[in-house]
């Protein structure tokens, strides 16, 4: 399953993508801690990121996403 990133209509801000990466985290049972692991990122850099205090690159939310099982889904504008 992709996470929608691209332009146009289906277009979703980062911040709103980083509210779906939490939520899939939180549902999926992992600590900060755990999936700051296995993505790489020091835990209170992930925890900025959830609080919007910080703002990843897009590198980074393509592997938070691939940590948790999901992929970013680039797509033209109007499909």
């Amino acid at each position: 399953m992709g996470l929608p990133v691209g332009h146009g209509i289906k277009t979703k801000p980062a911040s709103e993508i980083i509210r779906m990466l939490r939520e899939i985290r939180i549902e999926k049972g992992l600590s900060i801690v755990a999936l700051s692991v296995d993505c790489d990122l020091h835990e209170t850099t992930l925890a900025d990121y959830e609080r919007g205090t910080a703002e990843p690159r897009i590198l980074t939310i393509e592997r938070w996403a691939k940590s948790l099982g999901y992929e970013l889904d680039l797509h033209p504008i109007g499909e």
